[in-house]
This record gives C-alpha cells, sequence and structure tokens, in this order.
C-alpha cells in the first residue's frame, strides 16, 4: 500500500525566502495534490499533475472562498 497524504500546502515566499502567506487544506478537500500555482488579478489558480481539476481562489476573501473548479469532459 502507498501513502500519499491528502494535506495541500500554498506557500508564498519572498525574494529572500521568507515565508509571506500560506494557504492549508489539511484534508484535500478543496485542492488535492498542489503542483502548480499562479496568482493572476487578485485570484489563485491551482493546478495539479496527477488530479484532473483547476481551481480558482479568491484572495480578497480567502477564509470564506470557494474553489470554481474546471474539470475535463469526461464523455
Amino acid at each position: 500500500m502507498r501513502f500519499l497524504p491528502r494535506y495541500s500546502l500554498v506557500v508564498e515566499l519572498h525574494d529572500g525566502g521568507v515565508c509571506v502567506r500560506s494557504f492549508h487544506d489539511p484534508g484535500g478537500a478543496v485542492a488535492a495534490h498542489v503542483s502548480e500555482v499562479h496568482e493572476h488579478q487578485g485570484s489563485l489558480y491551482l493546478g495539479s499533475f496527477s488530479a484532473p481539476y483547476v481551481a480558482k481562489l479568491d484572495l480578497s476573501e480567502p477564509d470564506r472562498a470557494e474553489p470554481d473548479r474546471a474539470e475535463p469532459d469526461r464523455a
């Protein structure tokens, strides 16, 4: 059995390597296996190399943000 924790973590680092802010998803309920993050116009876009989704997190209210998921058509 292979153990893969579902904990997701996004960290923003300052140029000097200092943590500016972080977002935690302990159970991987919002976005599991996050591998890429891009910030654009006040939102974070999260993606994964191993899961078929793109999630959008509005940074204006991160505590109440619900991700907008775009999943591929499985037809």
